[in-house]
């Protein structure tokens, strides 16, 4: 039975870890936002915007080839030794991505109105924790450790509170102390679970050799799909602060905030489902019913919660962001909605579908964005990640179809199996 499972108890761990999260997420927002006024907050969340834009492209499909190798492995030492492999391997991006974010500092003022390029020179050291938690998430899923992944967002989170309480407390909640800290707490949970995981480097190039023979086979096609889908996704929020100043941006990131929540029951469920998905020929209709009835329910409880913050809360000077937190919650519904089929045509290493599917995401994305964020700002970057969460949900159910019809019709020729 599902009920008694260890995937309802992975489940229930990351769920739980993840409602933490939304509660710390939920509390430190309202308190920033609260405390730094709509201009400064709009600064951090611009500021925030391209570190996190900046981080998509950092990965350059390692993470998820590690991820495909892990779940497809039965051993346990060899599991500890790719594990050991992959750090080093964010050890060599990390460092990379610091000395960019540093040279991207010198040069981003010129291009938009807001100053954010001092804040980014300072916040380049830590920078780095940015690009932690994509890799804790495909690692920890592929390999099936879904309480380490749950004390991983639980560590992270509580650090994170704890910290922000200690600078209210001393009255230094400004951009700079805010957007170190986020990626600094990240750090540390992060050294935690490693120390936790009990690594091991033995046969470390060895094991190097076949992560990259892994990311030519597969992991360099689910990258390219990732950046072009996720980063497009991302590229709103510049281009809201690029015609609209980053106060829009602050609103937008701010509905957000309220609006993710959607998909986190999905996130923790099918994460746990991973390494079974990767295996299964098919989605059994009990995952896919179980998502829709709890993204429908977390639909109406974002928009219910919503209402009561912005009205009750925060007061007049964010109530332009309800309008905006009704759309990216249908938005967010759609992404909640394609999780099982992205994550079974990742387990079955359909990059090139995944990659023909994030084209076409981004070209709906990228057009939609420069005509709509120009009309009418952050309303209409929300408008376009309706059509575009919408298309990849209803494309990905095309996808997933065809290849069970595929597969039915020519067994011995199964795709990715």
């Amino acid at each position: 039975m599902l009920t008694s499972s260890k995937t309802t108890i992975q489940t229930l761990l990351l769920l739980g870890a993840q409602l933490f999260g939304l509660a710390v997420g939920f509390v430190s927002s309202m308190l920033v936002a609260k405390v730094m006024g709509a201009e400064k907050y709009g600064i951090l969340s611009f500021a925030t915007a391209v570190i996190a834009f900046l981080s998509i492209f950092f990965e350059f499909g390692y993470f998820a080839s590690v991820s495909r190798l892990l779940a497809v492995n039965q051993d346990k030492e060899k599991e500890k030794q790719l594990i050991g492999a992959a750090v080093v391997i964010l050890g060599m991006i990390s460092a990379l991505f610091i000395c960019f974010v540093f040279a991207i500092s010198f040069f981003i003022d010129s291009v938009f109105e807001d100053k954010v390029g001092g804040l980014l020179r300072i916040v380049s050291i830590v920078s780095w924790g940015f690009v932690i938690p994509f890799f804790m998430e495909l690692v920890l899923k592929g390999s099936n450790s879904i309480e380490y992944l749950s004390g991983f967002y639980f560590f992270w989170k509580l650090f994170y509170i704890l910290a922000l309480v200690g600078l209210y407390n001393i009255n230094q909640i400004n951009p700079v102390n805010v957007l170190i800290t986020m990626p600094a707490t990240c750090a540390i949970s992060f050294s935690l679970i490693m120390i936790k995981l009990n690594l091991s480097f033995d046969n470390l190039f060895q094991n190097i050799k076949s992560i990259i023979y892994e990311n030519e086979a597969y992991g360099l096609k689910i990258y390219l799909s990732r950046i072009i889908g996720a980063g497009s996704f991302q590229l709103d929020r510049l281009m809201i602060g690029y015609f609209s100043g980053s106060q829009n941006v602050g609103f937008y990131s701010l509905a957000n905030s309220l609006s993710v929540p959607i998909i986190n029951f999905s996130f923790a469920f099918i994460s746990s489902k991973y390494k079974e998905l990767s295996c299964s020929s098919r989605i059994g209709y009990k995952v896919l019913l179980v998502n829709i009835a709890m993204t429908i329910l977390a639909f109406l409880g974002a928009i219910i919660l919503g209402y009561i913050v912005i009205y009750f809360y925060l007061g007049r000077e964010y109530e332009d962001t309800f309008l905006l937190l009704i759309l990216m919650s249908i938005a967010i519904l759609f992404q909640s909605l394609y999780q099982p089929y992205n994550a079974w045509m990742g387990g079955h290493g359909l990059g090139k579908e995944l990659l023909i599917l994030s084209l076409y995401y981004t070209v709906v994305n990228l057009v939609g964005n420069l005509i709509f964020v120009y009309l009418w700002g952050a309303v209409g970057a929300a408008l376009v990640s309706i059509l575009a969460n919408g298309y990849y949900y209803f494309h990905s159910l095309i996808i997933y179809m065809g290849e069970i019809k595929f597969n039915l019709s020519n067994p011995s020729e199964s795709k990715g199996f």
